[in-house]
């Protein structure tokens, strides 16, 4: 049965990525002018895209670095775990799921920090970060612009129910887990989410942590709602910022879920979709979301590649 599913998953990927694949070259094809307002960017704009990048891949390694001190991970200093962050970002990449493997093994080795609590520490952030990043934009779009629609349903409106839903549903399973407790084969993997949101119990005991966690994220949130108002604007779109953040937000929450490898061309889609609903033009969102997975790319080989080389594990610890 499992050997099945798995065949089905595969075949599914194939579809979605053809599909991918057929929307964004069917488009240029017929929209070539749309294509060639990559090479209207310029260096500076480059420059700066890429120093956000930096700053938002520095804030998010740094943010997971607290979150799992408080889960239990000791003996590490922060320039060691993000020698670990980046040359595992790296390594996804070229193998799905290669880099979560690598950082949770040497987690384990050198620090006797355990897979459960590095998987609780990251559901934990991605939880958190998801409220977030979509709270306190419903309540900006609420008192600032409160006439944005996303498909004729106010921005405010589906962002804060998004933001609600997502904060209710750990307590919701946790009121339902004793139904799926005894449905055999899912009973294993239930009881192990239940002990995960039962962890979730040591961060908000720990002000400084949600204080740091939010400060974090929301630095994190305004450098990508920057960095996508910077890309529009660089191929002549003229991008304002809540449509910026609406971008940001969504392309953010497209990465969430691995449906296809690194969801290439999956993400530009969606990207491509959103655009068209903000700006009426698909190829727009595909352009911006093409350069953010380029220079992330790049970004990510420099670091990873020179944390990898330049860096030794004792100095790093000094």
């Amino acid at each position: 049965m499992s050997f099945r599913l798995t065949i089905i998953k595969k075949y599914l990927q194939y579809v979605i990525g053809f599909f991918c694949a057929y929307v964004i070259i069917n488009y240029f094809y017929k929209h070539q002018k749309d294509f060639e307002k990559i090479f209207q960017i310029q260096f500076t704009s480059l420059l700066s895209l890429a120093g956000l990048t930096l700053a938002v891949y520095f804030s998010d390694g740094i943010k997971l670095f607290f979150i799992l001190e408080k889960s239990g991970l000791r003996n590490i200093t922060l320039p060691r775990w993000l020698k670990i962050f980046f040359i595992s970002r790296f390594i996804n990449f070229y193998m799905v799921q290669g880099g979560n493997l690598y950082r949770a093994y040497l987690l384990k080795k050198e620090h006797q920090f355990t897979y459960t609590q590095l998987l609780g520490a990251i559901v934990f952030d991605t939880w958190l970060k998801t409220i977030v990043i979509t709270f306190i934009p419903a309540v900006l779009f609420f008192f600032i612009t409160p006439k944005i629609f996303i498909h004729h349903i106010y921005a405010s409106f589906f962002l804060l129910t998004m933001a609600l839903f997502v904060f209710i549903a750990p307590f919701l399973f946790k009121k339902t887990y004793f139904f799926f407790f005894f449905k055999k084969p899912l009973s294993g993997v239930f009881e192990n989410f239940h002990r995960l949101i039962d962890n979730f119990s040591c961060y908000f005991k720990d002000k400084k942590i949600l204080i740091l966690f939010c400060s974090c994220t929301l630095c994190s949130l305004g450098l990508n709602i920057l960095w996508v108002n910077i890309c529009f604007n660089a191929i002549g779109v003229n991008f304002d910022l809540s449509k910026s953040m609406l971008f940001s937000i969504f392309v953010q929450f497209s990465k969430y879920v691995q449906i296809i490898p690194g969801n290439i061309g999956l993400t530009e889609v969606v990207g491509g979709y959103l655009a068209q609903i903000l700006d009426g033009n698909l190829g727009n969102g595909i352009i911006v979301v093409a350069i953010e997975r380029a220079l992330g790319y790049f970004i990510t080989c420099f670091l990873g590649l020179g944390y990898a080389k330049f860096y030794k594990t004792k100095s790093l610890d000094n």
